[in-house]
């Protein structure tokens, strides 16, 4: 059984009401704002879990239910699962989730990182699928395996009614991730853009309305560690990034067409570098990323009618320049940079609004357009 844990960060006073059903104290929690109901429970030490909370589930929910239309959380059934723990991204989701929510279990191939997960997080492991399913009640899960695996193990977890958090590019073809549409209305999926979730992108839309229209979007990003052997390239690996996020500032509906170059150099399939062009009608986007360049860059450079925006993911500062006076010889112009005190981890926000918030922010309609676009580009 998981143990008890607080679920936001956020935490505060909010009208609650408690009820004693049986050998099961609930604490059922109205959070107006986001329009939740929230419910915990204790049990005595020697109550069996699942049978004893099963028919009182049941009736407080009838009852909750048939007055309230918003999301309803339980949290002794909030659970995850895991594939391929071993790298630091999956460790960084174990952390959060184990900090955010009541984590369940971890189902992974190597059963030997599996045991240290156990013992670090006190949790049941599997090393498949089908049993986790079978022997766990949960309520969300995380997928996090190469891309080729995601759509099939989604897909049991969508067939469960279990919400799903798939880690991108979600699928290596659109049909396999088209195939999550009829799910769409019954569970949450949600794509994992995290970049989507960076504090610094949430400042530079803040600031884009008050230095007018934007002409173009450059977005340079490299990184490490090619992933080859999950058969994709770079434009699946990094360049989707600056897919979704360049149409969340220019607008979905103003795309028109997606062109660039693409270049192999250690095997005749996988690009290692990719220059892009995005066609957003009166804007271009601009997208350049390679996985080969010994360092880690992540930068986007905003080009307005009355002025500039540059951001760096990594560091999360963000530098506006704005013009002042731009007539004769000596153009004035102002420019201000914010720095965090302290970064803002952008996998804990968006974790928190997988499994928390009332609207998502990204939804499957979002993942299916942005793979849809870079596999043009992959294919092209």
């Amino acid at each position: 059984m998981a143990k008890n844990r607080t679920t936001r960060d956020e935490e505060s006073q909010i009208p609650s009401l408690g009820l004693d059903i049986g050998s099961v104290s609930l604490h059922a929690a109205l959070l107006g704002k986001r329009g939740e109901i929230r419910l915990s429970f204790s049990l005595p030490l020697k109550a069996k879990p699942l049978s004893a909370l099963t028919s009182a589930f049941k009736r407080i929910y009838q009852v909750f239910k048939a007055g309230f239309k918003g999301r309803m959380f339980f949290s002794y059934a909030f659970g995850m699962l895991f594939k391929s723990v071993g790298n630091n991204n999956t460790k960084a989701h174990l952390r959060n989730l184990h900090e955010l929510s009541n984590l369940i279990c971890v189902c992974d191939i190597d059963k030997t990182k599996l045991e240290q997960v156990a013992k670090q997080y006190d949790i049941n492991t599997y090393t498949n699928v089908d049993d986790l399913i079978k022997n766990e009640e949960i309520d969300a899960v995380s997928v996090v395996t190469p891309p080729k695996s995601i759509p099939s193990i989604s897909k049991k977890f969508a067939s469960a009614g279990i919400d799903i958090l798939m880690e991108k590019p979600m699928a290596l073809n659109v049909q396999d991730l088209k195939a999550f549409l009829e799910y769409e209305n019954s569970i949450r999926i949600l794509p994992a853009f995290i970049e989507l979730y960076n504090p610094v992108f949430e400042k530079l839309l803040e600031q884009l309305p008050k230095i007018g229209e934007v002409f173009s979007i450059t977005s340079r990003r490299v990184g490490l560690y090619p992933k080859r052997e999950w058969q994709m390239g770079v434009i699946l690996d990094l360049s989707i990034h600056d897919i979704y996020l360049q149409e969340r500032i220019l607008g979905k509906e103003n795309f028109v067409n997606a062109f660039g170059v693409k270049r192999c150099y250690k095997d005749e399939t996988h690009a290692d570098a990719a220059f892009i062009i995005l066609d957003f009608g009166n804007s271009i986007g601009h997208i350049e990323s390679n996985w080969l360049t010994p360092s880690k860059f992540r930068k986007m450079y905003v080009n307005c009618e009355s002025g500039g925006i540059i951001v760096d993911f990594i560091s999360q500062e963000i530098s506006i320049t704005t013009g002042i006076d731009l007539q004769g010889d000596w153009p004035v112009h102002k420019e201000v940079s914010y720095t965090p005190l302290r970064a803002d981890e952008p996998l804990r926000r968006e974790i928190n609004n997988f499994l928390y918030d009332k609207e998502p922010l990204v939804t499957l309609d979002d993942g299916i357009r942005a793979l849809e676009i870079a596999l043009k580009l992959v294919n092209n």
